[in-house]
């Protein structure tokens, strides 16, 4: 049981979506077992879209638009990003001139600077694809919802040992933020 065999029931078409491995965590075999339709893969997407290790979420956000047409039955799209993933101590073809400009928190030494600079890098893409593909849900005539969250921090080690967190907590009791966004909702609000 779960949320894609409920939205099943109730006549959704389904389909995950990660452009990574389909082999890593079974995923080949885990996403058909938890009720999606079809699986998209790494395989699926274009090797010149990569930005640093992985596929760029301006890909992914590509194809996820491709797959929310405005008409036929209701769809459940589960898409899992990969551009802004760790790790973060090593990422290449990054645009230096757009790193060297990133600020950076004067308590963090040369090997913090890197990883929380790479982070932020590609932090900022993932920030512009989330607008595009949120403008792009509130144009559409069929109302949809968009829920982004993560599933844990960022491996981001070196950063908390040295910047630590407002709460003076520790990496494993902070919670990970997450945005709902309902395309017939002009009132924004938060809630914590």
């Amino acid at each position: 049981p779960g949320l894609t065999r409920v939205l099943d029931d109730h006549g959704y078409r389904s389909a995950a979506i990660h452009p990574n491995s389909a082999a890593f965590w079974n995923r080949s075999r885990a996403f058909p077992a938890l009720g999606f339709e079809r699986f998209i893969d790494g395989a699926s997407f274009a090797p010149d879209r990569i930005v640093g290790l992985f596929t760029s979420d301006a890909a992914m956000t590509d194809r996820v638009l491709e797959e929310l047409p405005d008409h036929g039955p209701p769809q459940f799209l589960f898409a899992i990003s990969m551009e802004n993933h760790g790790p973060f101590d090593w990422r290449p073809g990054l645009d230096e001139a757009r790193l060297a400009a990133l600020p950076m928190p004067s308590q963090l030494d040369a090997g913090g600077r890197l990883w929380f600079g790479n982070y932020l890098y590609l932090l900022d893409d993932a920030d512009q694809q989330l607008g595009r593909l949120a403008d792009a849900i509130r144009q559409r005539k069929r109302r949809t919802l968009l829920l982004l969250y993560g599933d844990h921090l960022p491996g981001l080690a070196p950063v908390y040992a040295q910047l630590g967190f407002k709460d003076g907590g520790e990496a494993k009791h902070e919670p990970v933020p997450w945005l709902l966004i309902d395309s017939a909702s002009v009132q924004a609000r938060r809630l914590d």
